[in-house]
């Protein structure tokens, strides 16, 4: 679906986390800056996309977010093109957005490979499963994204 959406060349195209994949895959995102949920930042570099670790982005007509959270930000960017700062205020205020972690910001500076490695045992390898599944009919993506 994503596909066939792109190809009716939109004016803007948004995707967050898997959506940013997907993107990559369908070959929308070849030699563009985008970003992705981080556990899937590898995969998404493998089949072309330059992977830029940041909440979210802007490359030409495609905005990327880093995930679901990100995702409102990224949707507060674009109420903010087509509108005005005043608007968007109006938004947070509406949904009551005003973001506190319990624990802080995340600090990007801190992330390292064993902290990855504990986040992304999770459930992770069933999602990887079903990405296989997915791609199933495209052996040759599958075998790029294997490495």
């Amino acid at each position: 679906m994503t596909a066939v959406l792109l190809a009716q060349k939109p004016k803007l195209s948004l995707r967050y986390a898997q959506g940013t994949c997907i993107l990559t895959t369908a070959g929308f995102l070849e030699g563009r800056q985008a970003t992705t949920h981080w556990a899937r930042a590898s995969k998404m570099v493998k089949i072309g996309a330059k992977y830029v670790r940041q909440w979210w982005g802007v490359d030409g007509k495609i905005i990327t977010a880093a995930g679901v959270s990100a995702g409102i930000d990224m949707a507060l960017h674009l109420a903010a093109r087509f509108s005005d700062k005043d608007a968007v205020k109006a938004m947070l205020l509406y949904i009551e957005y005003d973001p506190e972690p319990p624990f802080g910001r995340l600090d990007w500076n801190m992330v390292n490979e064993e902290a990855i490695s504990k986040a992304s045992s999770v459930n992770l390898s069933e999602r990887l499963a079903e990405l296989d599944k997915v791609l199933a009919n495209k052996p040759g993506l599958l075998t790029k994204l294997k490495g």
